[in-house]
C-alpha cells in the first residue's frame, strides 16, 4: 500500500473528508446490517464467523466489480480485455476469499465485535441531492 489508511484521530471533529464509495444493492446493505446486529448480540460472537466470513466476501466482490470491472466496461477497451480483467479479478476474489475465511474464521468474540463495528461505519446510506451529488442520510 502506498498511503496508510487514516484513523479516526486523523480527522479533527466535526469534519469533512472524501470516502472512496461504490454501490451495493440495497439487499445486501440490509444482509450485512441484520448480521451485525446478531454478532452484536449473540452471546458468543464466534459462532457468527463463517457468516460473517461470507458477508465480507460478498461486500469485497461488490468492491472489486465497481472499482475494477465498471471502469474498464466504462471506457470500452474491448471484449478481450474485459475477459482479462474478468478473470483477474475472479481469482484475486478467489484468493481474497480463502484469505478473509482463514483470518475470521479464527477470530474471537471481541474481534468479532471490532470487525462488526468497522463493517459498520463503512456501511453508509448516502442520498443523492438534486445536482446529484450524494450526502449521508
Amino acid at each position: 500500500m502506498s498511503e496508510a489508511i487514516p484513523d479516526e484521530t486523523t480527522f479533527a471533529e466535526p469534519a469533512t473528508y472524501p470516502v472512496l464509495a461504490a454501490r451495493i444493492p440495497q439487499h445486501v446493505a440490509d444482509e450485512a446490517r441484520q448480521l451485525l446486529a446478531r454478532i452484536r448480540e449473540a452471546d458468543d460472537p464466534r459462532d457468527l464467523r463463517k457468516e460473517g466470513a461470507e458477508s465480507v466476501v460478498r461486500l469485497t466482490e461488490i468492491g472489486l466489480e465497481a472499482f475494477f470491472l465498471r471502469p474498464v466496461e466504462a471506457v470500452g477497451l474491448g471484449s478481450i480485455t474485459g475477459a482479462m480483467v474478468k478473470l483477474g479479478l475472479k481469482s484475486a476474489a478467489g484468493a481474497i476469499a480463502v484469505f478473509v475465511r482463514r483470518i475470521v474464521g479464527g477470530l474471537s468474540g471481541e474481534q468479532m465485535l471490532a470487525i462488526a463495528d468497522l463493517v459498520d461505519e463503512r456501511l453508509l446510506d448516502l442520498v443523492e441531492d438534486d445536482e446529484g451529488e450524494a450526502a449521508e442520510d
